[in-house]
């Protein structure tokens, strides 16, 4: 019996067809391994660990008396500025997390950056502290309290 092309064109749809849902299943699968992939790739990371305990010469005057407008301006700061060295160092910021933790004791801090007229009076620390750590999910910076070398201690230990 003859061939009706009908016939002919709907069977060679019915294999287009095939054919494309047999690449989009493949194609499904591929990316499916990728995201996979992805998921299990470890995720480069750079911590950077900074004794704040009364070094008040790390602390801008433009910051502090922003209060924690001021501490959000800094995480800022030091996030572009990290960013730009992992940049000469050949790492992609944009794939690297930045993880930061500032400790020092709050009131002597204070006092420091008080008497060196970095800070007015009514300013505080924890204020300013509390800016920087809610600016970034990965950036802290705390209250070690008082103690010799509290803030030491604390980095000794990571």
């Amino acid at each position: 019996m003859a061939s009706n092309p009908q016939n002919a064109a709907l069977e060679g749809c019915r294999q287009r067809l095939t054919t494309y849902q047999e690449v989009d299943k493949e194609r499904t699968q591929l990316l499916t391994v990728r995201q996979i992939r992805l998921c299990l790739s470890p995720r480069s990371f750079v911590v950077v660990l900074i004794d704040a305990d009364a070094d008040d010469y790390i602390f801008h005057a433009r910051f502090l008396n922003k209060h924690a407008l001021g501490g959000g301006e800094a995480a800022d700061e030091l996030y572009a500025r990290i960013g730009g060295y992992l940049s000469i160092l050949q790492l992609n910021p944009e794939d690297t997390d930045i993880i930061v933790r500032a400790y020092a004791n709050f009131k002597s801090l204070s006092k420091a950056c008080i008497a060196k007229k970095k800070m007015k009076n009514d300013v505080s620390i924890s204020t300013v502290a509390q800016g920087f750590s809610q600016r970034r999910s990965l950036f802290d910076f705390v209250d070690v309290g008082s103690g010799k070398d509290e803030a030491d201690n604390k980095i000794r230990g990571l």
